[in-house]
C-alpha cells in the first residue's frame, strides 16, 4: 500500500472512532433519522384511539427495501 492510501485509511478510522465507542464490553453508537408525512390529495385515514403498552424488553429494526437494515436496536428497560 502506498503512503497516501494508509493516511486516508487512518483518517477514515479516526472519523468512525469519534462516533463509536468500542471496548471489551461492546460498542456504543448513536444514529438519528426523521420523517415527515405531508397530505397531498387524499385525506389520511382516521385511527381509533387504542392503547399500545410495551412493558417488556424488545428489539426494534428499520429495514429498507426488505433487505438492508438501516437501524437495529433493543430496549431493555421500557419502564424508564
Amino acid at each position: 500500500m502506498n503512503k497516501n492510501w494508509m493516511e486516508l485509511e487512518k483518517k477514515a478510522q479516526d472519523r468512525v472512532g469519534l462516533r463509536m465507542l468500542v471496548d471489551e464490553q461492546g460498542v456504543v453508537a448513536a444514529a438519528a433519522s426523521s420523517a415527515e408525512v405531508v397530505q397531498l390529495a387524499a385525506p389520511l385515514p382516521e385511527f381509533a384511539d387504542e392503547e399500545f403498552r410495551v412493558d417488556h424488553p424488545f428489539f426494534i429494526s428499520i429495514i429498507w427495501n426488505n433487505s438492508l437494515p438501516i437501524f437495529l436496536g433493543h430496549v431493555t428497560s421500557p419502564e424508564n
